[in-house]
């Protein structure tokens, strides 16, 4: 059997890319989990949270899997539009790929408000999960998929 190597030539692509490509999740998981990471830190400096490597180390983990899992999420109403012939033939066209931003976003900020900050103040939560949910919706699925 041939082993097919697998060169992923820029970090930056659409996560709806796990899809097609299962050997990429780890490096993509590794990717996911930095940017939650950096943007934490930031947003910790920023809201001047106490105790922030204690808050940082309780809240990634949530914050990672469920980031993860919005996006999985958002992959869906891209799907179901290629499914249904909305978009070009890579299904980057806006009517598919605006609900999938969209829905991440919304999801990002839903479980993020309500499960992973839900031991913060009401006003820190909804700062946390809003800096979450616009820093790290999957814009890139707006990249043409070639």
């Amino acid at each position: 059997m041939k082993h097919r190597e697998v060169r992923l030539y820029e970090v930056w692509f659409p996560t709806w890319f796990l899809m097609l490509l299962p050997p990429a999740w780890g490096k993509i998981g590794i990717y996911i989990f930095l940017r939650n990471s950096l943007v934490l830190c930031i947003a910790v400096l920023a809201l001047k949270i106490q105790r922030p490597v204690r808050f940082y180390f309780r809240h990634i983990l949530q914050v990672f899997v469920l980031g993860c899992a919005a996006d999985f999420l958002a992959v869906l109403p891209m799907v179901a539009g290629v499914m249904l012939d909305l978009g070009g033939e890579n299904g980057d066209s806006p009517l598919i790929t605006i609900p999938g931003v969209l829905t991440a976003g919304l999801l990002i900020y839903a479980a993020n408000r309500f499960l992973s900050f839900r031991d913060c103040e009401k006003e820190q939560r909804k700062k946390l999960a809003m800096i979450f949910a616009l820093a790290t919706a999957p814009y890139l699925f707006f990249l043409p998929g070639q």
